[in-house]
C-alpha cells in the first residue's frame, strides 16, 4: 500500500471520529458514577430551599435522638418519617448520564431560575454538599424513573436514575406534628368532662348507660360515637403567633379525657379571640408546642358539639 493512501485512510478515520466524537458532545453522556455519597449518621444539618420563593427555607437541625424543624419563625420538634425520607435519599445518588453541559439547557430539566429545590448537607459546620434537584420523568422502557440534578455552581446537568424527589419538595407543615388527639382504640374512656367558665359538666360510665353530674343519658349512643370520633384528631391551621401568655378568662371551654392507668388526663382547651378570622384557639397537652385555629364548624365542633345536645335538664 502506498504512503499516500495510508495518509488518505489516516485522515478519513480522524474525521470519522471526530464527526463521532462531535456527535455525542451533543448527546447525553454515558457516565456511571457515585455523585454523592454520604454517611447519613454524621450530618448535622440540611437546609432545603424551596423552589417557590413564596415559601420559606426549611432548616432541620440534628439533635441527640430527634431533630428540629425551622422555618426562621416557627422553631419544633420534626416528624420522624419526612426527615427519614430525605435521609434515605442522600445515602448514594448515583448518575447514569450526563444531560446537559450549559446553563441554557438547565430549564427543560426544571434547573432553570425559580424550578429547582436547592439542597444543602453540613458535617458540624462544614457544608459537604450542595445540589439543586429538578424534574423527574418516566422511562418508556419501564425501567426506574429519571430524575435530574444539579452541583450549585457548577454546569453539568446529571441524570439520576431511581432517586425520589418529592421529600426534597416537602412543605413545612409536612414536618410539623398535626396531632390534637390520639387515643388508642384499645383504651377505654370512662369519665370524660367539659369544664366552661360556669359549669362542670362531668360523665360516667355506668355499666351500659352513661350518667351527666350524676343523671342518667337518655341515649348513651350519643356519648359513645362522640367518644369515636375523638379517637384521632388532626388540623393544619396552625396559629404561630398566638400569645398564650393572655390571661385564663379567653379560655371559655376545655375537654379533659380521663384514661385508664394514666395520672395525666389529656386536656384540649378553648380559647377565644374574636380579632382573628377564626377566632376558636385549639391547644391539646398530646401536642404542647403547637395552636390551631377554628370556628364553631370546624375541628372546634367535633370536639365540642355535645355540650349542648348531652344537657340534662
Amino acid at each position: 500500500m502506498s504512503a499516500r493512501n495510508v495518509v488518505l485512510i489516516l485522515m478519513f478515520g480522524s474525521v470519522i471520529y471526530a464527526a463521532y466524537y462531535l456527535y455525542r458532545s451533543h448527546t447525553i453522556q454515558p457516565l456511571q458514577a457515585d455523585l454523592i455519597t454520604i454517611d447519613t449518621n454524621r450530618i448535622s444539618q440540611l437546609r432545603i430551599h424551596p423552589r417557590d420563593n413564596s415559601q420559606k427555607s426549611i432548616q432541620l437541625q440534628r439533635e441527640e435522638d430527634y431533630w428540629i424543624a425551622s422555618n426562621g419563625q416557627v422553631h419544633l420538634r420534626a416528624l420522624p418519617t419526612p426527615v427519614a425520607s430525605i435521609l434515605g435519599n442522600l445515602v448514594k445518588i448515583t448518575t447514569v448520564d450526563i444531560a446537559a453541559k450549559e446553563e441554557n439547557d438547565w430549564l427543560k430539566y426544571g434547573l432553570g431560575t425559580g424550578q429547582g429545590v436547592r439542597v444543602e448537607v453540613y458535617e458540624g459546620n462544614e457544608l459537604v454538599e450542595d445540589f439543586w434537584v429538578g424534574n423527574t420523568v418516566d422511562d418508556p422502557s419501564g425501567a426506574d424513573s429519571l430524575s435530574f440534578i444539579r452541583i450549585h455552581e457548577e454546569q453539568e446537568v446529571y441524570a439520576v436514575r431511581g432517586l425520589s424527589t418529592w421529600p426534597f419538595r416537602q412543605t413545612f407543615i409536612q414536618f410539623r406534628p398535626r396531632k390534637l388527639l390520639a387515643l388508642s382504640s384499645e383504651t377505654p374512656v370512662d369519665s370524660f368532662a367539659f369544664q366552661l367558665p360556669d359549669t362542670l359538666l362531668s360523665f360516667q360510665r355506668s355499666g351500659q348507660e352513661w350518667r351527666c353530674n350524676g343523671a342518667p343519658i337518655p341515649d348513651p349512643s350519643l356519648v359513645q360515637r362522640f367518644l369515636r370520633d375523638l379517637r384521632h384528631i388532626e388540623s393544619t391551621v396552625f396559629v404561630d403567633d398566638y400569645d398564650y401568655n393572655l390571661p385564663e378568662s379567653n379560655k371559655f371551654n376545655s375537654l379533659v379525657l380521663y384514661l385508664p392507668q394514666t395520672e395525666q388526663p389529656v386536656l384540649v382547651d378553648a380559647y377565644l379571640d374574636t380579632l382573628r378570622e377564626l377566632p376558636i384557639i385549639l391547644h391539646s397537652n398530646q401536642n404542647p408546642t403547637t395552636w390551631f385555629g377554628s370556628d364553631s364548624s370546624g375541628v372546634y365542633s367535633r370536639l365540642f358539639w355535645p355540650v349542648d345536645s348531652l344537657m340534662i335538664n
